[in-house]
Order: C-alpha cells, then sequence, then structure tokens
C-alpha cells in the first residue's frame, strides 16, 4: 500500500481513534479494576475498546476490501455501548446523575469526590469514538471514486 493512498483524513481520522480505544482499554481496565470480579459487565468496554483497537487495526490496512465497512459497524456498536453503560453508571437514573453532575458546579472545588458512584457521563465517550468513527467511514465521505 503506497504511503500517499493511506495518508488520506479518512484513514488517519480512523487511526487516531483506534488510538482513543487503545488508551480507554488502559484507563477503564484501572479505574474498574475494583468492580471487575462482582459485576463481569464492567469487562465490556475493556473488551470493546480491545477489539476495535486489535482487529480495527487490520481492517484499517484492508480499507477499500471491506474494512471501511468492518469498520463503520464496529464504531456503530459503540453507540449502543456507551448508552448502556450511561444506563448503568446511573444505576438507571440517567436524569439523576446528570443532575447530580451538574449539582457539583454550585458547590466549592473538590465536592465530586462527595458524589460517590461511578462518573455518569464516562461511557458516552464510546459513543463520541463511534460517532466520529462512523462519519470517518461512512461512504457518503469516501474521497476516492471507488466509496
Amino acid at each position: 500500500m503506497p504511503l500517499q493512498s493511506f495518508l488520506k483524513l479518512n484513514k488517519l481520522l480512523v487511526l487516531v481513534l483506534l488510538g482513543g480505544y487503545v488508551i480507554t482499554v488502559l484507563e477503564v481496565r484501572y479505574v474498574h479494576d475494583d468492580i471487575l470480579k462482582e459485576h463481569r459487565i464492567a469487562w465490556t468496554p475493556i473488551i470493546y475498546s480491545l477489539t476495535m483497537a486489535l482487529l480495527g487495526a487490520v481492517a484499517l490496512a484492508f480499507w477499500e476490501r471491506g474494512g471501511r465497512r468492518f469498520l463503520f459497524w464496529g464504531f456503530a456498536l459503540g453507540m449502543v455501548i456507551g448508552p448502556v453503560g450511561f444506563w448503568l453508571h446511573t444505576g438507571g437514573q440517567p436524569f439523576q446523575g446528570v443532575l447530580s453532575l451538574l449539582s457539583v458546579w454550585g458547590r466549592s472545588v473538590g465536592a465530586a469526590e462527595s458524589l460517590g458512584g461511578p462518573p455518569a457521563l464516562a461511557p458516552l465517550s464510546l459513543s463520541g469514538l463511534g460517532m466520529l468513527g462512523m462519519l470517518a467511514c461512512a461512504r457518503r465521505f469516501q474521497t476516492d471514486e471507488r466509496r
């Protein structure tokens, strides 16, 4: 694969997003350390992000031969996993979770520690990565003639 062919904006964006999944694996594994044994569902963002980072790199190499479509649907899965994690992080009370998060703005610095529980909006980062990845892989936004 010639270097100039690889250096298309869409592919570079996907490469950066795959790096975001690597960071997510490292961060979530560290943050979820205490609950991984109790709640198997806590492995979901780790497994999803690791799978996207590894298989995504392979799919990126086969961009023109089905890799782009594979990546599109892999990124789309993040649009499901993110909201499910948001629901779980808020204990099934998404509005209350966001209101609690916003209430910190009216308190003194350091008050966020008193919230307890998992960060409500953190799982939605997978949706953000997914949405950007879907746009980068969408047929409509491809620059070459083969789309």
